[in-house]
């Protein structure tokens, strides 16, 4: 999917993401080659909180996995922990089979309470985040 341009908001892109505002809807994808960390995973949930969510407000998001090299423990436990406080609902983009099977860790691990899914694309994706408002 190619987002239309005129519908970003708040973009933002570093070394290893990029993430925006698309109807509504927090963005974050994650790099080719990417190794994500802990740190990353603090930067990236702080980043949120502090620019798409104003008042605290929660919003749906979604994260695209596919073009990852890894993501650690530590980081996979810190975005399990904190979407819970900043999530209406979470869909995870995946493709390959190592973003699947971070995913369905995810799945596995998914205490939350805030309703959790994998998508092979990123259209299925957004469909799905819009009856999360």
């Amino acid at each position: 999917m190619k987002f239309v341009e005129e519908k970003k908001e708040l973009y933002f892109e570093n070394e290893k993401r990029s993430s925006f505002l698309y109807e509504g809807i927090i963005i974050v994808s994650w790099k080719r080659g990417v190794d994500i960390t802990e740190e990353d995973a603090k930067d990236t949930m702080l980043y949120a909180v502090d620019h798409y969510m104003p008042g605290g407000k929660l919003m749906p998001t979604m994260v695209d996995l596919t073009l990852i090299n890894s993501m650690t423990r530590e980081s996979r436990e810190y975005f399990q922990n904190t979407n819970t406080s900043t999530s209406t609902a979470l869909a995870l983009v995946v493709s390959s089979t190592l973003s699947r099977v971070i995913g369905n860790i995810f799945l596995s691990m998914n205490q939350s309470g805030i309703p959790l899914k994998l998508f092979n694309t990123r259209d299925q994706a957004l469909e799905w985040l819009r009856n999360y408002p």
